[in-house]
């Protein structure tokens, strides 16, 4: 939670358990810490902002500040505070008024994500393509060209610019996101203060440019800041990411000239069993693998203007992904020499044709996958990698993280300790530590691959062995 957030938790709730000591007993104090509680609910209104799961608290708050403010000036209880203290006068209402007035804001909090721990300040840009050779079979309109909207992080210089928003046109978005977990549209709304530690076009730091370049791919219905806390990560220590958005299979597409491409969940059809929905699964593995061949190809022309072109290594390329996002990291890497090494979190390998399987890769990989007990995935998911597994240059690089589930891969981990009740597979882990592991897996791994560092892979107690 965010600092006047919890101080406005904590005094609000240490008015309403002191309302439990005997009015006899209590002095004019109680009264001026009331007051207090108003006056931090208006701070934090006025200075963090308004959220919803906030509402509750901060009417209570309201309420017990007047009250107070009426008791200071008389100098004595009031009749209206005695029976506010009859109404709370059990001990179990009083504190069933506290888990009402805390409980929105502490299960649906303002997420923090995780700062980055490298030696370079991280810097953030965002620019829009269109590849006029292939058409978009999800447009509306046939024919029309394949847009796409890319976002980096790159090491950068220190600067005093203010942090970036974690995700670009978030105003749109907060709504499509609750809608995928089956909420009210308004339930995400916070996410609007939710901040990066990067900074929006931020100098980069030349120094010990060129860096290598590690193309990263959403989930399905994701966005391209989704692992933010693995990218920043990765930019804090000499890495440059680029993430492409796969326009209709992620969230709204939100360009920087306003036209919006929206999120469109028929390209996949529900029932996983059909042989429509493999068919429309690879399908979607064929247009992401392009749009990264096709970024890539972008990268080596990039205009002199774009603060990336002569700093990126593209000898030493590396593809991360995550779900299917992690299907097409595999799928670039079966079809793309220039891919230097791979990375699959939790990927769903579905989306991978079958000759990509057959082929395997000959760049070093890793894959994380999430806790097989948790079951995100049904077993034809590992049947595949099996398949994959066979031909891999690397094949025991495969793991998974005890007691993790599906989205302890994205910045979603942090939406609520109960994000599980809303269709988010979020394991009994905490996020932090799912996180850590994460970032120092990928990391080593990328330092060995691609920088020549020789780096052995961490070891945690929760990472084990194939899951089965």
């Amino acid at each position: 939670m965010r600092t006047l957030e919890t101080a406005s938790v904590l005094t609000c709730v240490t008015f309403i358990l002191l309302l439990l000591i005997p009015a006899q007993r209590r002095g004019r104090w109680h009264a001026l810490i009331g007051v207090a509680v108003g006056v931090v609910a208006l701070a934090q209104v006025v200075i963090e902002g308004y959220r919803w799961q906030m509402l509750p608290l901060e009417v209570v708050m309201a309420i017990i500040a007047i009250l107070s403010l009426i008791s200071v000036v008389r100098r004595k209880a009031t009749p209206s505070v005695r029976r506010l203290v009859v109404r709370l006068g059990q001990t179990g209402l009083a504190l069933l008024l506290v888990v009402v007035v805390t409980a929105p804001a502490i299960l649906f909090p303002v997420p923090m994500l995780p700062a980055p721990t490298g030696p370079y300040a991280v810097g953030t840009l965002s620019f829009a393509v269109t590849d006029a050779a292939r058409t978009d079979p999800y447009a509306p309109n046939p024919g029309t060209p394949r847009e796409l909207l890319v976002r980096a992080w790159y090491p950068a210089q220190t600067t005093a610019a203010p942090n970036a928003p974690w995700l670009s046109g978030i105003e749109r978005i907060t709504g499509v996101l609750a809608r995928t977990g089956g909420l009210p549209s308004f339930f995400f709304n916070h996410l609007v203060y939710v901040r990066a530690h990067s900074v929006q076009d931020a100098p980069l730091a030349t120094a010990a440019a060129p860096y290598p370049v590690v193309h990263f791919s959403h989930g399905f219905g994701g966005f391209t800041s989704q692992d933010t806390f693995l990218v920043e990560e990765l930019a804090s220590r000499g890495y440059i990411v680029v993430s492409t958005l796969h326009p209709y299979a992620a969230l709204d597409a939100v360009f920087p000239d306003g036209h919006i491409l929206p999120n469109n969940p028929a390209v996949l059809p529900k029932d996983p069993q059909s042989a429509a929905f493999t068919l429309a699964a690879q399908q979607i593995g064929r247009q992401w693998t392009d749009d990264t061949i096709f970024v890539q190809n972008q990268l080596e022309h990039l205009p002199a203007a774009n603060l990336l072109a002569g700093h990126m290594d593209l000898t030493h390329i590396g593809a991360l992904g995550h779900s299917t996002g992690g299907g097409s990291t595999i799928q670039f890497c079966a079809e793309d020499a220039r891919c230097k090494a791979a990375v699959g979190l939790d990927a769903w390998l579905v989306p991978v044709s079958d000759e990509a399987l057959a082929l395997g890769l000959t760049q070093p990989a890793l894959f994380l996958f999430s806790d097989p007990a948790l079951a995100y995935f049904p077993p034809v998911n590992r049947a595949r990698f099996h398949t994959l597994a066979a031909h891999l240059a690397t094949p025991e690089n495969d793991f998974y993280l005890v007691g993790t589930g599906h989205h302890d891969f994205d910045d979603t981990a942090t939406f609520s300790p109960i994000a599980l009740r809303f269709g988010y597979s979020k394991g009994p882990i905490a996020y932090e530590r799912a996180f850590d592991i994460v970032r120092a897996m990928t990391l080593a791994f990328f330092d060995s691959a691609l920088k020549g560092s020789n780096t052995p892979l961490p070891q945690f107690p929760e990472v084990q062995r194939g899951a089965h």
